[in-house]
């Protein structure tokens, strides 16, 4: 189910939620959801597409930001550097829902365009010599995924206007709280950066 296909009918669920995220002192919602990652670890018991729902809910409450910054801190405070943001944990389903959902628009916008030029050049990228039918055509073949990978680049080095802000911030949030925990450990530090880019990619 995509983001912007989800709806939530008006009534007293719908209601209960948003007085929940809304909570000026931050009390309910983090108790709420440590019990939410108990259940989504449990795999008999886990909802599918549970952390999606409350992203969005948490959007369109003006909560998600504060909210991942604090499912960040905790993680960070509580785990060593080699175990932070575990493909289960409530920190990283939150941080991967909220890059889904904010990150489609900026996807489209940034990609959209070069993509559908790849796709209608029908330009051969393969560089795989067990693949290729004659080896005359790798190098035409390289010089052919240089360029296009030129293009991408260009789009993303360019595309920072277009992303969404609370996406920038959480990227910044992120940063900044793994540089000042791991501060004077720049071991750490990598392998903890290392560990969000191999279970959150965006």
């Amino acid at each position: 189910m995509e983001f912007d296909k989800i709806s939530f009918p008006r009534g007293h669920v719908y209601d209960t939620l948003r007085f929940i995220v809304s909570d000026p002192n931050f009390v309910i919602l983090p108790t709420l959801l440590e019990n939410v990652e108990t259940i989504m670890r449990d795999e008999k018991n886990c909802v599918p597409g549970l952390y999606r729902s409350i992203v969005f809910i948490l959007f369109h409450s003006d909560a998600l930001e504060n909210t991942v910054r604090w499912s960040v801190e905790e993680e960070l405070r509580r785990k060593p550097a080699n175990s932070i943001f575990a493909e289960n944990c409530l920190a990283s389903s939150l941080v991967q829902n909220s890059f889904m959902l904010l990150g489609q628009e900026y996807l489209r916008e940034t990609f959209g365009e070069v993509v559908d030029l790849l796709l209608a050049s029908n330009v051969d990228l393969e560089i795989n010599p067990t693949i290729m039918k004659e080896e005359g055509e790798r190098k035409v073949n390289r010089d052919n995924l240089k360029e296009w990978a030129e293009k991408f680049f260009q789009k993303f080095f360019n595309s920072l206007k277009l992303m969404h802000p609370i996406l920038r911030n959480l990227c910044k949030i992120i940063n900044e709280r793994m540089s000042r925990v791991y501060a004077g450990d720049p071991n750490a530090t990598t392998l903890a950066k290392d560990s969000i880019s191999r279970r959150d990619p965006f």
